[in-house]
């Protein structure tokens, strides 16, 4: 990976991390530790934050848990057991609460499996795949090859220009798949990242046309529904939803998502789950459960977030130099 010019850079090392790649060669220089980790980092001075999706610093997230540390007495309740691999059912619960909320949708708790983020979910998605199958995915977007080798599964990034509408990327994608061994697996990242355009009742129609006449199974990737109101079409057999709850809440740290499928495919899931031996701790989910009935409870939250999106892109076109502005692609836009 290159390394970012100064103006994009918000991190940079410390004495104790460079002593560490000293001792140790690259050991802390992985690519998820690279982007997302911060091994005691000090932050720089920010020129653009271009980290738009991140929820970090949102006043009503930053009120949330200060409730949420309130009872932080009764968190350790508990521990002296190992946790389930699927997660504690009063989370699951808490999940089926916040689908009826957002989406108006009946789901069991049941149909929920916790991961350790919704990274790690698509991961345990893609596991119930046969070795060396095909996954297809966007680019440019999230880059999804660290799940797809660690199921054994291979990646084929399709080309895409974001301005071209969702539209253009479905052409793509059957294109692809019309070429494309099977079963393949499709990720899909609708709405896309952070919040952009949202597929309509048509399109969804056409992926879920695409993906029962190639025999494929379609991941979505979720992380963003809060930010759109447009309707889900999510409840095939071959759908599998994968989410973020610690994303979604301003706290990455967490590490703490969720799946969601029916069938075959949620029993594949809890399987892969199960053979981790490593579930989400009961601290962490007990936390997380706390945090999440409270933004529940404060439909104000999900709305100041869609706001602070809005005012976060706003300011990065208003950062720029007019030239770049007008050529620059805003996540609004997909």
């Amino acid at each position: 990976m290159r390394k970012a010019p100064p103006i994009l850079r918000t991190v940079s090392e410390g004495p104790l991390v460079r002593q560490a790649r000293s001792a140790a060669g690259s050991v802390l220089d992985d690519p998820a530790s690279r982007v997302f980790g911060r091994h005691g980092r000090r932050p720089e001075p920010e020129v653009i934050n271009l980290a738009l999706g991140s929820l970090r610093g949102v006043p009503g997230l930053r009120r949330l848990w200060r409730s949420a540390g309130e009872e932080s007495s009764s968190l350790m309740l508990g521990l002296d057991h190992y946790p389930g691999t699927q997660g504690p059912h009063s989370l699951l619960e808490a999940l089926a609460e916040l689908w009826a909320t957002e989406r108006g949708a009946t789901v069991a708790a049941e149909n929920f499996v916790l991961t350790h983020g919704a990274l790690d979910a698509v991961g345990h998605a893609l596991a119930t795949m046969p070795a060396g199958s095909p996954v297809l995915f966007a680019v440019p977007g999230f880059d999804y090859r660290l799940a797809i080798a660690r199921a054994r599964c291979r990646p084929v990034p399709l080309a895409w220009s974001p301005g071209s509408g969702l539209g253009a990327f479905i052409d793509v994608l059957s294109g692809a798949l019309a070429k494309t061994e099977r079963p393949a697996a499709i990720i899909a990242c609708i709405p896309s990242n952070p919040g952009g355009i949202a597929a309509s009742p048509a399109e969804w129609e056409r992926l879920r046309e695409l993906t029962r006449r190639h025999g494929s199974v379609l991941i979505v990737d979720d992380l963003y529904r809060f930010t759109s109101t447009a309707l889900h079409y999510l409840d095939e057999p071959d759908f599998v939803v994968v989410d973020s709850l610690s994303k979604r809440l301003g706290a990455p740290g967490l590490r703490l998502g969720y799946a969601k499928a029916t069938g075959a495919r949620l029993a594949q899931i809890r399987a892969s789950m199960g053979q981790t031996s490593v579930g989400v701790s009961s601290l962490v989910a007990r936390v997380a459960e706390r945090a999440l009935r409270l933004y529940l409870g404060d439909p104000s939250i999900a709305a100041e977030i869609r706001g602070q999106l809005e005012e976060r892109r706003q300011a990065v076109r208003d950062a720029l130099p007019a030239g770049l502005r007008l050529g620059l692609q805003m996540t609004d836009i997909g």
